[in-house]
């Protein structure tokens, strides 16, 4: 009598592969959302060093730097003042529902002698507290995130 030998995979090394492949998976994507975070905030920070070289073009030009109030709230109403040419005709790319496409809001506090570049995170909590916020100081020239943006 001749035995039939069958040849392929047994259901648990399938079960195997298919469990190290969700293991996988489930890497990539929280590596993949990290680094959209990431370019974001670093695409953030790139506008405002354009807004800042705008700032002085504006300053040259006016003899004050343009800031919208002495505190101001990062929104869509803010972010497009900044893009009208009138200002400092900085492009922020918001969507037809005001949404950025950055991911973050823009406004200038300050007077006619400082400015405070303010972008705030779209995404992340409910609570504004508690969101990524980069700064931006005309004394420090330099771009600062607070504690909430490591996370």
């Amino acid at each position: 009598m001749k035995k039939h030998l069958f040849t392929g995979f047994t259901l648990i090394e399938l079960l195997v592969v298919v469990a190290i492949l969700g293991v996988l998976a489930a890497i990539g994507t929280i590596s993949y959302s990290s680094y959209v975070v990431s370019s974001k905030m670093s695409s953030a920070e790139n506008l405002m060093q354009q807004i800042s070289l705008a700032q002085t073009e504006y300053y040259s030009d006016k003899g004050s730097y343009y800031f919208q109030s002495s505190a101001c709230d990062p929104n869509a109403e803010n972010s497009k003042k900044i893009t009208e040419e009138e200002n400092l005709g900085v492009p922020i790319a918001l969507d037809k529902d005001d949404k950025p496409a950055l991911g973050f809001l823009f406004c200038i506090e300050g007077d006619e002698s400082a400015y405070e570049i303010v972008a705030l995170a779209e995404f992340g909590p409910d609570n504004k507290s508690e969101r990524c916020e980069i700064t931006f100081k005309s004394s420090k020239q330099q771009a600062e995130r607070n504690s909430n943006c490591s996370k």
